[in-house]
Order: structure tokens, then sequence, then C-alpha cells
């Protein structure tokens, strides 16, 4: 099995967050880690992500799913 993860926020100078500026005004993404997971047949993964909406309000959206090979 191969493991891989990936992290990015937007104070980071070499893993940046890039985003059109008509999102970086109305809802932009802070942060964002994922994790991989490769082998088996299948390739389970989780990902966070971090949005600021306008400026006044945070919150977090996290996606799991487990795909299969058929």
């Amino acid at each position: 099995m191969i493991e891989v993860v990936a992290v990015a926020d937007d104070v980071d100078d070499i893993w940046k967050i890039i985003e059109l500026p008509i999102m970086a005004q109305k809802a932009s993404t802070r942060s964002f880690s994922q994790k991989v997971i490769v082998g088996d047949g299948k390739m389970p993964y989780s990902q966070t992500t971090l949005v600021d909406v306008y400026g006044k309000k945070q919150f977090v959206h996290t996606d799991e799913n487990e795909p299969t090979r058929r």
C-alpha cells in the first residue's frame, strides 16, 4: 500500500493555495489537507477544507470515501 498526504494553507510560502480572484473575495480557501491510500483494489481518501466566507465566517468541510476497483 502507498499512503500520500498533502497539506496547503494560505500562509505557506511553498505550498500555497491558488484560487480565482472572485473566490478570494467571496469564499476563500484558508487550508486544505488530503490523505489517500492506494492498494488492494481500494483507494480510500479523506480531505478537509477550511473556507472563509466573506471574511466573516469560517467553516470546515470534510469529505471521505473509499472507491474500489471493479
